[in-house]
Parts: C-alpha cells; structure tokens; sequence
C-alpha cells in the first residue's frame, strides 16, 4: 500500500545506503530514521543524508533498546544485520513495538553456508517466518534477495496496539 508521507525506521543503518537510497527517489515523500550502535558508521551516513535536511535523522543506539513511542514507524527495516546482534529476537520485538499497526517490518535473513555459523542464531524460512508469527507479525513471507540473504516482510495487524 502506498503511504503518502511515511516515517520509517531503518535499523543498523550502517553507512545509511537505505536512506540515502529512499530519500533520492524522486516518489519516496516521507522522512526516515537511521539508527546504528557505531558513531563511525553514523558520520559516513551523516555525508550522504545531510542534502536532505529534516527529512532524514540519524540515531546512535543498539536495536534491542529502540528509544522511540510505541507505534510511531509506517515501516522499519533491518538489512543485512539481525545475525550481528546479541539478541535477535530482542532486536525483533523492539521493532515490532515501534511499528504502526498496519505497518511493514522488511529484515532480512541470512543464508548459504556461512549463516549455519551464527551459533543460535540461524534459522531456516519456516522458523524464521514462524518466530515473526510469534512476535505477533501477520502476512508473513520471505522472498529471496541476494546470494546470502532473503528478504522477510511481515505486517502488524491493525488491531494491535501495544
């Protein structure tokens, strides 16, 4: 679904490459939080971010504490990082208690075989899609993406509010 002005949240931001990326389509009208626990990625992303004024903030903080209301993003990303994170499924539920209800949770999932070395941390599609059920995401379903990752969308139902 289209959202006229969406706020969204993209967590591990890294180099902001998602934000820079969706603030230079010429139909992406909305602001974007980028939010990464390391100063020295923030400063590279603050470079590519900064032409687009107040349309783009940047955050320095670890996603299993997300400083933000609960229900306040249209859609929260997490690319390329949930295997990196202590907790997962910690990071997961935080980003789920800031997502609007009705909103889009985009995460990708890593795969191939070097996914297998994240000790407790891997998980094939059925339970990876089956943990986001769990944390209360509906419409869940992964769609492959790059050679180690699939991406994962999952929605929260418009009756939740946390």
């Amino acid at each position: 679904r289209q959202i006229p002005n969406p706020l969204v949240l993209d967590v591990a931001t890294g180099t902001g490459r998602l934000p820079s990326f969706l603030l230079d389509a010429p139909t992406f009208n909305g602001r974007i939080v980028g939010l990464d626990a390391s100063a020295r990625m923030l400063r590279i992303a603050f470079e590519k971010v900064r032409p687009f004024g107040h349309r783009a903030s940047l955050v320095q903080q670890v996603a299993d504490q997300l400083p933000f209301a609960n229900n306040q993003f249209d859609l929260v990303t997490c690319l390329e990082a949930l295997e990196f994170f202590p907790s997962d499924t910690a990071a997961l539920q935080e980003m789920i208690r800031v997502l609007k209800p009705g909103g889009t949770l985009l995460v990708t999932r890593r795969k191939g075989s070097e996914a297998k070395l994240f000790v407790g941390r891997y998980r094939n599609v059925a339970q990876f899609e089956a943990t986001l059920a769990q944390l209360g995401l509906e419409e869940v379903h992964t769609n492959p993406w790059q050679l180690d990752y699939d991406q994962v969308f999952g929605k929260k139902p418009v009756a939740s509010v946390q």
